[in-house]
């Protein structure tokens, strides 16, 4: 059973062999007509793919009672396609680095600078390889995109001056504030985790450590991380995955880190994962594009804080949900109490608002892609 003090416990397990097992949404207690009108809503299109605008759903993929009951593919990708996650895979080198302190040792309240060289200037030795794990190092990285093209360190992380060797990069920021005091999304804090890993493996050890670690044994097939020049998995943003592969990572986190009878994840790891970040409620002020990020160590919760305005992000879903989002689409849920979990893959230029005060969005749900409106719909599946 799963730590004492998550919000839920795991369903009974039914794992996976070299592929899911298929079962009917009517046979797992979904209702056929809330299926049709999920399957409606991701693949509509009031857009094609020039100006693209509207929902732009690539793949979708969910699994209940551990079978796959839904398996939707789009705009020319099939079961067979391995595609980009961008900050999905941030969620899976949380994985990595708790294998990493499962078998080699990784101490996550060890200061950074043991296993990441780059850290060692003095003004940097403050930092702890848990404030790198939970975004809050302190270092003055901007994650900005298209919004700020010029000034963003993560574009120049990974096209321009800092792609040669991504942790070095982020490591030559100053810090700006004290480490742990304050949450900032950081791609950056994600690739200096991926440095630390190479202290605990050999060159060659590290090269496959993906593979050896974790997908072989969850018989993942297909999957592609690519690595910086300095050959460093860039555990931010480059990894590719089958959907129905991804969805076993996710299951692997519903089950507390064990996978058909073995403990794959030390013992307390997914509680320490999916706790909010403390310096996320440090903020004194949070963004309408912050508000609904909940952010834990390379996951997402669905809770909330009132005191300082910030809702749950997935109001209509249960509590116990989390899940690993990215960039343009990009998202895994996982919702033990419904005993589900769910990947969509698309690539959204225009989301759907949230909030009155949001600029540049698309006012209905219904006609550009929304995570709540998917959570709402997802949820509305299940007969009550």
């Amino acid at each position: 059973m799963l730590s004492p003090g998550l919000p839920f416990q795991e369903p009974p397990a039914r794992f996976p062999g070299t592929e899911w097992p298929r079962s009917t949404p009517e046979a797992e207690g979904l209702d056929p007509v809330a299926v049709e009108r999920l399957r409606t809503y991701l693949l509509s299109r009031q857009g094609d793919d020039e100006n693209r605008q509207g929902m732009r759903t690539n793949a979708f993929v969910m699994i209940r009672h551990g079978k796959i009951v839904m398996e939707e593919y789009a705009r020319g990708y099939t079961a067979e396609s391995s595609m980009l996650t961008w900050s999905v895979s941030k969620s899976v080198t949380n994985a990595l680095v708790g294998r990493a302190a499962m078998t080699k040792g990784l101490d996550i309240n060890a200061p950074a600078s043991s296993c990441i060289p780059e850290l060692e200037r003095k003004s940097h030795q403050s930092i702890l390889l848990r404030h790198i794990h939970q975004m809050s190092s302190g270092l003055g990285f901007d994650e900005s995109y298209e919004a700020s093209p010029v000034f963003s360190s993560v574009i120049a992380m990974l096209y321009t001056r800092g792609r040669s060797d991504m942790a070095a990069f982020t490591a030559s920021f100053d810090l700006i504030h004290p480490a742990g005091s304050y949450w900032n999304y950081s791609s950056g804090d994600t690739n200096l985790m991926m440095r630390c890993l190479k202290a605990f493996y050999t060159e060659e050890e590290y090269a496959s450590m993906p593979w050896t670690e974790l997908f072989d044994p969850l018989q993942i097939r297909g999957a592609v991380w690519e690595r910086d020049a300095a050959g460093t998995f860039v555990g931010s943003s480059y990894l590719y995955m089958r959907p129905v592969d991804l969805a076993r990572i996710g299951y692997l986190y519903m089950h507390d880190g064990v996978w058909n009878g073995r403990r794959l994840l030390p013992e307390g790891w997914v509680q320490y994962s999916l706790s909010v970040v403390p310096a996320y409620y440090n903020r004194k002020t949070i963004s309408v594009s912050e508000r609904s990020d909940n952010p834990t160590a390379y996951w997402y919760r669905n809770v909330g804080n009132p005191g300082l305005g910030i809702e749950k992000p997935w109001p209509d879903a249960p509590d116990d949900a989390f899940a690993a989002l990215g960039h343009w689409g990009k998202g895994m849920w996982v919702i033990p109490s419904l005993d589900m979990v769910v990947v969509r893959l698309g690539d959204d230029r225009r989301y759907a608002c949230r909030w009155a005060e949001e600029k540049n969005c698309e006012p209905d749900v219904e006609k550009a892609y929304s995570k709540h409106h998917l959570m709402k719909l997802v949820t509305e599946t299940v007969k009550k």
